[in-house]
């Protein structure tokens, strides 16, 4: 059901997050919408399911869902803060808000760094709103 949602997204830019164990990732798909990279550019085939390990499987420290939570929100109002249709005024100290689009911010509780990974541009194929050949083949 993820892959459906997130290969869905193609008008909107989308904070995705996620926490296994004491690890958490962040990025920002599809920012500038129609410009920056796709869920579908990083994933262009959904994984086995046999292969995908799940919270209740794997576990997850709490605090790691909170952390990611917390820069998800933050992202979030940067997005919203840099819209067009934004009524409120932005600080002059304000005005070099940096999406976290392109790169995926991986948080390692244990040692308690983050680590920026640079996302491959987005693929010609992500601008391809057909994707009843993929949406088929995903298990519900």
């Amino acid at each position: 059901m993820k892959f459906i949602l997130l290969y869905s997204f193609t008008e909107k830019p989308l904070v995705s997050g996620s926490a296994l164990r004491w690890e958490g990732q962040l990025t920002v798909y599809n920012y500038p919408p129609g410009i920056g990279p796709t869920y579908r550019c990083l994933f262009p085939v959904p994984p086995n399911p046999d292969n995908v390990t799940n919270c209740s499987d794997g576990g997850v420290m709490g605090v790691v869902t909170g952390v990611i939570g917390c820069l998800q929100a933050l992202e979030t109002i940067k997005i919203i803060l840099m819209s067009d249709d934004n009524s409120y005024s932005i600080p002059d100290s304000n005005t070099d808000l940096k999406v976290s689009n392109g790169i995926m911010v991986i948080f390692d509780a244990l040692s308690g760094r983050f680590r920026h990974i640079k996302l491959r541009p987005r693929r010609t194929e992500a601008n391809d709103v057909s994707f009843t050949h993929i949406l088929y083949s995903i298990p519900i």
